[in-house]
């Protein structure tokens, strides 16, 4: 999904309606999302793998709680973390 710019408010509507099971993250964009306002949509996606780095452990458990998302992967050398997806 390629937007013009972010929006934690349309994060998981742009994934649901695209139906992407896997996302990218980077730094602190699942903090972004956790700090949106929470929403009976929170967790009405197919997104099930979310693969990035930079992700602090209590940004981690609650983004994984509070979404549904049953894999995280944090990897480290991110220059080469695009060849693991």
């Amino acid at each position: 999904i390629l937007s013009r710019k972010f929006s934690a408010s349309n994060f998981f509507r742009d994934c649901r309606d695209t139906k992407a099971s896997v996302i990218q993250y980077i730094g602190q964009i699942c903090r972004y999302l956790n700090a949106s306002p929470a929403s009976s949509n929170d967790k009405k996606h197919f997104v099930k793998k979310a693969i990035g780095n930079g992700m602090r452990g209590e940004t981690w458990r609650h983004f994984q709680t509070r979404f549904g998302i049953k894999y995280i992967g944090e990897f480290y050398a991110s220059t080469e973390g695009n060849a693991v997806m």
